[in-house]
């Protein structure tokens, strides 16, 4: 699995986060699928930890590489997966929350040509909170 190539957190977030030492928000595990040819999807895995003592609201994912990323999940409806659109993903305090396989995801729709990297920008409304920047993996990694 991909590992967090670079970490960013833009912005003095307004978390109370004076007495704490490090970013509130911290991604690991990214791992980003290089879309098929021919295909304009692919979809994007990771784990994202607040170290905050506030809860974050992740309501925006970015890319400058892909026209849309929107926030998924996926769930069984009569043995049948499914997935639907998450508008807002609410992170407590002290804990991580896993996109994964078959749960949590980001979908990349549309790229812009091509890219050995995937820039990721995560909002919590107009406030971007962190860039994760990482290579893409190949589907059948």
């Amino acid at each position: 699995m991909m590992r967090l190539l670079v970490a960013l957190v833009v912005a003095g977030l307004t978390f109370g986060c004076a007495e704490e030492s490090g970013p509130p928000l911290v991604a690991g595990n990214v791992s980003v699928v290089q879309p098929l040819p021919g295909t304009t999807t692919s979809a994007a895995y990771l784990e994202l930890a607040n170290h905050s003592r506030n809860t974050i609201d992740i309501t925006k994912v970015t890319s400058p590489e892909f026209a849309a990323v929107e926030m998924h999940e996926t769930f069984i409806d009569d043995d049948i997966a499914r997935m639907r659109p998450l508008e807002k993903l609410s992170i407590a305090p002290a804990t991580t929350a896993v996109f994964e396989r078959g749960g949590k995801h980001l979908m990349l729709l549309r790229p812009y040509g091509t890219a050995d990297y995937v820039t990721l920008q995560f909002y919590a409304g107009d406030l971007m909170l962190l860039s994760v920047r990482a290579r893409f993996e190949s589907a059948a990694d």
